[in-house]
């Protein structure tokens, strides 16, 4: 099994309050330097658009949002992609701070991202993301849909392998940050359903690949066979899931089409 790190110290460990709050915590990392992309990104679509109060659909839409027509018919891949580090509005990111979302990604990520690796971490949040941007755009294929949340769920994905491999030898913390997790899961599964602008399909698709690529990308040292085969098949069916949503978006037919 692979060290623990420190989510798994005693809640009443000798650390300054941010690293009680956000184990593993560094300004020099990736989960930090995304989280500060999106909200500067946020306040870079309230400035392009008419109100400061929240971006206007035109704004996100130059910015990058993820739009299908435009990704199928003007071939701009990119946007699923750049999705990842924008805000839908001054509500979505209200929910997003007071939700935990963006707190959730610092709590965990800077475990995750410490235990994968930062170049493993980095390839499971973007194709997290992407994975849940294809998901989410076939389902609303003619919304402009944004949001780091496909990304956040690949991370949930990640933290539940993590938990699920090391469980036995996690610390006296484990208990804790098990509710933690199951809360933060919970209530972003429950707030596409209260808020219906929130791209449930995003969140959804997110927290496939990262559980996909969690267990593919899992640090161990057994060798045996049977992981071996377990591998195959978690192999196949991320790229199984991939390659069924280019499928799915062959098959729209877009008839309506979004302008600034």
């Amino acid at each position: 099994m692979a060290s623990n790190f420190e989510i798994d110290q005693p809640i009443n460990s000798p650390n300054n309050s941010i690293t009680q709050a956000f184990p593993g915590f560094k300004t020099n990392s990736f989960t930090f330097a995304a989280s500060l992309i999106q909200f500067i990104f946020y306040l870079i679509s309230l400035i392009l658009s008419e109100s400061l109060i929240e971006p206007s659909f035109c704004s996100l839409y130059n910015l990058g949002a993820n739009y299908v027509p435009s990704i199928i018919e003007d071939k701009q891949f990119y946007r699923l992609f750049t999705a990842i580090f924008l805000h839908g509005s001054a509500m979505h990111l209200l929910v997003i701070f007071i939700q935990i979302n963006i707190f959730a990604q610092l709590r965990l990520g800077f475990t995750i991202e410490k235990y994968y690796g930062l170049k493993k971490y980095i390839f499971i949040y973007i194709l997290s993301g992407i994975g849940g941007n294809l998901l989410g755009g076939f389902i609303r294929p003619t919304d402009i849909t944004v949001g780091a949340s496909t990304s956040l769920f690949g991370v949930f994905g990640c933290y539940g392998c993590y938990f699920v491999y090391n469980w036995n030898t996690l610390g006296p913390g484990r208990n804790l940050n098990l509710v933690l997790y199951l809360f933060f899961v919970l209530i972003s599964l429950e707030l596409p359903i209260t808020l219906q602008s929130i791209d449930i399909g995003g969140h959804i698709g997110g927290f496939i690949v990262g559980i996909l690529l969690g267990f593919f990308l899992l640090p161990r040292e057994e060798n045996s066979d049977t992981w071996n085969y377990v591998l195959i098949i978690n192999g196949m069916a991320l790229l199984g899931y991939f390659a069924f949503m280019i499928w799915s978006w062959s098959q729209l037919e877009i008839t309506d089409r979004f302008t600034c």
